[in-house]
């Protein structure tokens, strides 16, 4: 059992066991919740999630019943919370969220790396923080599910967890790329065309066998946020070759090289949104050979 007192914080009055009572005096508008033990699901006093007293209780047994609908979700609207500075301390932007009523998730706006927004809201009122664009979760004052409280007015709440600025959100130079760790499906002639051939110049390419799904694959020295890869087709032949061909960060799809590659030209994949990954990896997506001179 809990009370929730005058800065909004669960304070615990005891645990009642299986068909336990406990008698108490308190006083309308004093909140009282009640989880089942060791979590924080709430049960049902009165029927209710939040139960607020009245006189017509004095004298009278409130039940607890059920487990709670698991649904989080805003509450009340009662004790205000005003002026909240949600900043982000990433290298990206941030979608703040603010979690309705219904248990909705609402977007209360997108925050810039190094950026606020200042805003009222109240006590019981969830907030979250995804990388723009994705679901990928951050922390706000290191909690996946921020509560504010009354005593969190007119303070900074620390948007966490993400890619630091000016480290992790650069692009991968050449230099960020662990080499050695190239690798493709095939060699298409034994000591010729191997995968780290991708890193010897526009006169140089790597080469597998034919087949679709055929690969060729570099791992980072650290993780990153990826927008974009560029690859440098092969420049005297066959540049249709990689017509089609995928591009993963990971295990998920960046995008695809259109259908009229060049030969010796640049191509530029972008993904439909940031994804955080240690390696990209190039698949063929027709019966055919995978080679290219640069990326």
């Amino acid at each position: 059992m809990f009370w929730i007192d005058f800065k909004g914080k669960e304070v615990s009055y005891g645990v009642l066991p299986l068909n336990g009572i406990l008698n108490m005096s308190t006083y309308v508008t004093h909140p009282w919740v009640a989880k089942l033990k060791g979590t924080n699901n709430r049960m049902k006093i009165g029927g209710q999630d939040v139960f607020y007293p009245q006189p017509g209780h004095s004298g009278k047994y409130i039940e607890i019943t059920g487990k709670g609908d698991g649904v989080l979700r805003s509450q009340r609207s009662d004790q205000k919370v005003t002026n909240v500075k949600f900043k982000n301390k990433n290298g990206v932007k941030v979608d703040l969220i603010w979690v309705d009523f219904k248990g909705n998730e609402k977007k209360g706006g997108v925050i810039p790396p190094g950026s606020q927004i200042n805003g009222n809201t109240f006590v019981t009122h969830p907030f979250k923080a995804y990388i723009s664009g994705t679901k990928k979760a951050l922390k706000i004052n290191g909690k996946e599910v921020f509560q504010p409280q009354v005593s969190d007015s007119n303070k900074d709440a620390n948007i966490t967890g993400g890619p630091a600025p000016n480290k992790d959100t650069k692009a991968p130079s050449k230099g960020a790329i662990n080499v050695s760790s190239a690798k493709q499906s095939s060699n298409y002639s034994g000591r010729a065309y191997l995968a780290n051939w991708a890193f010897m110049g526009p006169n140089k390419f790597t080469h597998t066998k034919k087949g679709r799904g055929q690969w060729w694959e570099v791992s980072f020295n650290q993780k990153y946020l990826v927008s974009l890869v560029k690859i440098l087709n092969r420049k005297d032949c066959c540049g249709s070759r990689l017509n089609g061909t995928k591009v993963m960060i990971d295990n998920q799809v960046c995008g695809h090289l259109p259908n009229n590659c060049k030969n010796g030209q640049w191509y530029t994949v972008t993904c439909a949104k940031p994804i955080m990954g240690g390696k990209v990896r190039l698949v063929t997506t027709h019966n055919t050979w995978l080679h290219f001179s640069g990326i």
